[in-house]
């Protein structure tokens, strides 16, 4: 598909969106990594073979949901058995760091090896009545990664969270 597409455009941007779990992600059969990226070494679902399966470097973006209420590792470790929100396919209920914001990010790098800029998504929805954390979340995810893309941007306008958003992204860039 990859070929095809730069047969038909060479300048076309491909990209792809999935959520940042890998970990647990191989249950919807979406291998995001990069082919460099061996998970074998790490987890038993994966084969020896599976890497050669990894499609970053077929993308020129790649968007990775960050749908996590635990924004940074502290905040992993401060949590107290209350893991947050885990409602997305693939999800599992463990406390590990990948599991917010700032570690999901670091993991997303990791697997795809730099070979694709990597763009966190932050889900709005998932901090109704919880500003502050929106907030921490969307600077970490700017921070952390190459971009920031918010799903749904409904959520910011039925919020109102225009200048909660502008806050956010200069606080990322200080």
């Amino acid at each position: 598909t990859h070929k095809e597409l730069r047969k038909i455009n060479p300048k076309l941007i491909i990209g792809d969106y999935t959520g940042g779990w890998y970990p647990t992600y191989f249950h919807v059969g979406v291998n995001w990594a990069s082919k460099d990226y061996d998970p074998s070494k790490e987890y038993s679902w994966a084969t020896p073979e599976y890497k050669n399966t990894g499609y970053a470097e077929l993308l020129d973006v790649y968007m990775t949901g960050l749908y996590y209420t635990n924004v940074t590792k502290a905040d992993v470790d401060k949590a107290n058995g209350v893991l947050g929100k885990r409602t997305e396919a693939g999800m599992d209920n463990s406390r590990t760091y990948w599991y917010s914001v700032e570690g999901g990010a670091a993991l997303v790098k990791e697997i795809t090896r730099g070979v694709v800029p990597v763009i966190g998504s932050i889900y709005v929805d998932q901090y109704e009545g919880n500003a502050d954390v929106f907030s921490r979340a969307t600077t970490q995810a700017l921070k952390s990664t190459d971009g920031l893309m918010i799903f749904d941007i409904c959520h910011i306008i039925n919020r109102n969270w225009w200048d909660l958003l502008d806050k956010s992204i200069k606080d990322a860039n200080k």
